[in-house]
């Protein structure tokens, strides 16, 4: 398991975690899970979704971060090969707020944002 604690990103992952290019201002790591499916699982997710959210054949998985320690907005982008233009889907987070596990599972890969101020039970995972 590898762990990522820079810049208020509390991340841990059963996959290497690699800096794929740093810019002054941002840093993008990138987690590569060889074209596994997704499970996004998040805490306090709004009740109209029942569990998770799923993604097929994602290959990577790269995190965008602010270097700025009063800025903990960052971006999650799936990507379908090795380039960054081929993000399948991206969202923004606050990674200030919550802790990051990437699990691998057998058939499939869980992606954990476990709420720090208030968790539901992903942080016993």
């Amino acid at each position: 398991m590898e762990e990522f604690n820079m810049y208020n990103l509390n991340l841990i992952s059963d996959f290497p975690v690699k800096v794929f290019k740093e810019r002054e201002e941002d840093l993008d790591l990138i987690i590569p899970i060889e074209n596994r499916t997704v499970n996004l699982c998040i805490d306090n997710m709004p009740q109209v979704m029942a569990s998770r959210i799923q993604y097929n054949s994602v290959n990577s998985i790269m995190i965008r971060i602010s270097k700025d320690e009063d800025d903990n907005i960052g971006t999650i982008h799936f990507l379908s090969n090795e380039g960054v233009h081929s993000t399948v889907s991206n969202f923004e987070i606050d990674y200030g707020r919550c802790n990051i596990k990437v699990l691998f599972k057998e058939y499939y890969v869980d992606i954990l944002f476990i709420d720090t101020n208030c968790p539901m039970g992903y942080d016993k995972i």
